[in-house]
């Protein structure tokens, strides 16, 4: 791990907590940049991870005076936004060459990111022509990103923000507008929210046919009409909002757009080092540019997606589509030495991959999953997993071509099992038989493929999302209670609590097996997700009373209520009804007993909490130094220091832990016995030579502050060999 300037973290976190204090939240975006000129882009996103990782460097000189609680309270949520957004935006961090999308500005930016004050800012500041080098190109391309691709949905006054930016407004058609309308306009498109609300057709809408600013609308419809997830929402959207978006259908078929096209996509992906690069691939986009364009007339002009998928079943003209498609990926791979399906070269190359997915069959995407099917996409999960043997773009690319066998040889599940899974017919998708869910599923899914190079998190949203469809009739697409049990499971081992618990509300409702509640209740109140957005406490609540009046003696029912009620003094007296029942139930069950002992000590009842710690180390049979451990911290926390050491004591050198150390040497000094209390001191600073003197101070520096002289505490703190 890399070592932390403390003195700078300090001071930083010093102004950028100050700055939250205050609101100003577009200074605190400013002020994560600064920390960059310090450290670069790669040594200070490690430092932050590492941060991130070591929580107490960051909190330790606010418990020695520096900063009130409050502060703390601040810190803590900081850290919380920030550490949240690591998976939901890591495939930005993916989608360049350099990673710097992967970024801790980009992280809190996206919290924050729709401020019109700060977007203003960002665009007024912009300065891009012809001279600009690709590195100062790049690195306003990465502050729209910041601002725009996690926003609200568009709002008129933002909207009034972009179209009003000085570079797009002024006269000159020019690189300039090109490239600043495609990182406005795409990173709009690139966002996880509201992709298709009115404001944003209009804005492409007013930069087609706006005379200052149509080579801009040009490259940013192209983009869009070039992005594999746009080109399939667009295809039900209707002729009406299509002709918002592309204006004049004819200007897209000049060779005028064919160039400015090519010009914009050279200049959105700056990744040629040399010439002689750069000339190979100028070289290799035109030709390849001619032939999506012949691709995109097979449409009738674009749009007409009913006419063309006819065409499809009547002519076959799919597998015409897979043969360019297959084409374009071989010739990608030779020319960067890459394969089409390696996933982490495959990021340093969004271009050369996502005109190859626009081109794949429309009615191969989809899939009906009956019932019985579902147990084997379950199956799947665990393979596509990180160092698993299925990636998930393996996985899409062998389905779209119906390629089950090489599915079945990665996935180890029978071939016949897999072929049943059948393509959603064409006509079904635009007679909307199949349901608003299904379509909900197929975009996401498509999406998620494709612009998600998370890999872990791709591989579950999209086989999650096709189990958390809408199960009316005319969907028919049940799952089984146990079939949600193993997907709730799945989901939750790999992190994504809130699906999880979807699942599981979908289970109860539709299997009317309220069974489910007590194993809901179970999850929805574990601790580690309180605070979840998709939880309110009052959910919690729900579920657990419906598994109590299910089965009024569970005791883990009990504890969990009385837990939830031991959240605030309010309920205390509550808390108390559940924990008392849970105490005439919990019998010899040691981790119950514990669990009680501690939910009673967080009520304030400390003398209950001591009766069933006593209990709880009686029935144990052989020597619980957890329960011992509790039992002495219980003690010591009732001040009665002597009984505590004594426990302590009974606990073998080889089982103490750091904190027994502390605490030992804490509850010594309360007795006067400063010597004992340095020796229990130094077994702990025995546990990490390298501890810093601010976490060592943090330990314990308060307790021992008011007892200690100032003659006394410099022998103690001489006592140490810091480095």
């Amino acid at each position: 791990m890399e070592q932390i300037d403390y003195n700078l973290t300090k001071q930083y976190y010093d102004n950028l907590i100050l700055l939250l204090e205050q609101n100003r939240l577009g200074a605190v975006c400013k002020e994560m940049e600064s920390i960059e000129e310090h450290y670069g882009y790669n040594k200070w996103t490690s430092t932050y991870r590492s941060a991130l990782q070591v929580l107490s460097p960051m909190k330790q000189y606010l418990h020695t005076g520096v900063a009130d609680p409050e502060r703390v309270n601040i810190l803590e949520d900081l850290r919380r936004k920030l550490a949240e957004q690591v998976d939901r935006f890591y495939y930005f961090a993916t989608r360049s060459s350099n990673h710097s999308f992967d970024h801790p500005i980009m992280k809190l930016a996206s919290e924050w990111g729709g401020d019109v004050e700060n977007i203003e800012s960002v665009l007024n500041d912009l300065s891009i022509n012809d001279s600009t080098s690709r590195e100062e190109v790049w690195k306003s391309r990465n502050r729209i990103f910041r601002f725009l691709s996690c926003s609200p949905p568009l709002t008129s006054g933002l909207y009034d923000v972009i179209v009003n930016c000085p570079v797009l407004s002024g006269s000159e058609r020019d690189q300039t507008q090109i490239i600043t309308a495609g990182l406005i306009v795409s990173s709009l498109f690139l966002g996880l929210n509201a992709f298709f609300c009115p404001l944003k057709f209009r804005l492409i809408k007013d930069l087609t046919q706006d005379p200052h600013t149509k080579v801009a609308g040009w490259a940013t419809a192209a983009l869009f009409l070039l992005t594999a997830h746009h080109s399939k929402r667009i295809s039900l959207l209707g002729k009406e909002q299509l002709a918002l978006v592309i204006g004049e259908e004819e200007e897209f078929q000049t060779e005028e757009w064919q160039n400015r096209l090519m010009e914009f996509l050279l200049a959105y992906y700056p990744t040629f080092t040399t010439q002689e690069d750069h000339e190979r691939y100028k070289s290799e986009i035109s030709s390849r540019l001619e032939d999506m364009a012949r691709k995109m007339n097979i449409f009738g002009g674009i749009g007409n997606t009913e006419e063309f998928l006819e065409r499809i079943k009547e002519s076959g003209e799919d597998a015409e589509l897979m043969q360019a498609m297959n084409e374009l990926q071989t010739s990608f791979a030779k020319t960067k030495d890459i394969h089409y399906h390696t996933t982490t070269e495959l990021r340093r190359f969004p271009f050369f991959y996502e005109p190859v997915n626009w081109l794949m069959p429309f009615d191969l995407t989809h899939f009906r999953l009956a019932s019985e099917e579902m147990t084997y996409f379950l199956k799947l999960l665990p393979f596509i997993s990180p160092g698993g043997r299925l990636c998930s773009g393996d996985l899409y690319a062998y389905a779209c071509m119906g390629n089950w066998s090489q599915i079945a040889k990665m996935s180890e599940i029978p071939s016949e099992a897999l072929s049943s899974i059948k393509p959603i017919e064409a006509e079904d998708l635009l007679e909307g038989s199949i349901g608003e869910g299904i379509r909900d599923f197929v975009y996401t899914t498509y999406r998620f493929f494709h612009l998600e190079r998370s890999y872990n998190f791709t591989s579950h949203v999209f086989f999650h999302k096709a189990f958390i469809i809408d199960t009316s009739p005319s969907q028919n697409i049940p799952l089984t209670a146990e079939q949600n049990r193993t997907l709730s499971s799945l989901l939750l081992e790999s992190g994504y609590k809130s699906y999880s618990l979807m699942v599981l509300k979908r289970s109860l409702i539709s299997a009317s097996d309220f069974r489910l509640a007590a194993l809901l209740a179970e999850k929805i109140s574990d601790e580690s997700l309180f605070g979840s957005d998709a939880v309110s406490s009052k959910d919690v609540e729900e579920y657990l009373l419906e598994a109590h009046r299910l089965d009024p003696l569970h005791v883990g029912t009990l504890l969990k209520l009385g837990d939830l009620k031991s959240l605030t003094p309010k309920t205390y007296n509550e808390a108390h009804q559940y924990l008392d029942e849970a105490e005439q139930v919990v019998g010899s069950n040691i981790p119950a007993l514990s669990k009680l002992a501690q939910l009673y000590a967080k009520t304030g009842d400390n003398a209950k909490a001591l009766d069933i710690y006593y209990k709880a180390y009686v029935l144990t049979e052989s020597p619980n130094y957890s329960i011992l451990r509790r039992l002495a911290l219980q003690l010591y926390k009732m001040e009665r220091y002597k009984d505590a050491i004594e426990k302590w004591e009974l606990i073998p050198e080889s089982e103490m832990k750091k904190s027994d150390y502390i605490y030992k040497g804490h509850a010594l000094i309360y007795l006067n016995q400063v010597p004992e209390a340095m020796e229990s001191y130094k077994k702990w600073r025995g546990y990490d030579d390298n501890e810093s003197i601010l976490q060592w101070q943090q330990y314990y520096i308060e307790p021992i502050n008011n007892i200690f002289t100032e003659t006394e505490w410099g022998l103690l703190y001489d006592s140490f060999d810091f480095q």
